[in-house]
């Protein structure tokens, strides 16, 4: 009839329905599959930021109070001795005060590497009767954590020392005269982990030198020429 005809002109079938919500349901999970995959690459890039900003912030953290340690000289040694400590898994040294610190006076820090993974600078008053600051222990030390999840810490020096004049990298600085010259900071962090930590060199602004200087006359200085 032309009623059916006309139905038949401008309506769909059934089948044609069918083909149009399959279509429909192709796009949309085409669609939705996208999203969930841009949102991903969102979040991926987001904690790769995170991450890259995090180690960032604490190399700049210790390249600050590194750079600017103080050459704070040991009263209970038999030659003038600056009072620097360092070996491949920890460092010892005097700085200035962290700022907006209202109490003043210089401050002992150490940075280390402890057990739970924690890549710690601890920092203890110049004058304290309550803790020895030479003990290996940190019990009453306050602590600031610069990066979680580290796998390994080595630090290494570079300069001249008394026992050795040759300008040398060495896993030790102990019982100098003077700061050296540079300080090597390398971190490895654990398996999976997608930080990366370039290795980190600080030039202590310090040129100071016990050995070398005119009013002691101690005559035998550290650094070779």
């Amino acid at each position: 009839s032309k009623s059916a005809r006309r139905s038949a002109e401008h309506g769909f079938t059934l089948i044609e329905l069918l083909v149009a919500l399959g279509i429909l349901s192709l796009v949309a999970t085409m669609l939705l599959s996208g999203m969930v995959s841009a949102g991903a690459f969102a979040r991926r890039t987001d904690r790769n930021e995170n991450a890259t900003a995090e180690v960032s912030a604490a190399q700049i953290i210790l390249r600050q109070h590194i750079e600017s340690l103080r050459p704070a000289q040991r009263l209970d040694a038999a030659e003038p001795t600056m009072d620097i400590a360092g070996d491949d898994k920890m460092l010892d040294f005097f700085g200035a005060p962290p700022l907006g610190d209202p109490a003043g006076g210089l401050r002992k820090y150490r940075l280390m590497l402890t057990a739970a993974g924690d890549l710690v600078l601890f920092q203890a008053p110049e004058l304290t009767d309550h803790f020895d600051l030479r003990a290996r222990g940190v019990t009453g030390w306050k602590a600031a954590r610069l990066l979680s999840g580290v796998r390994t810490l080595s630090l290494s020096y570079y300069g001249a020392n008394r026992m050795n004049r040759e300008r040398t990298w060495r896993s030790i600085w102990l019982n100098s005269g003077s700061a050296p010259e540079l300080v090597r900071v390398r971190l490895g962090f654990v398996e999976g982990d997608p930080r990366s930590w370039p290795d980190l060199l600080i030039r202590p602004a310090v040129t100071t030198d016990l050995d070398c200087d005119p009013e002691i006359r101690f005559g035998k200085c550290g650094k070779s020429t």
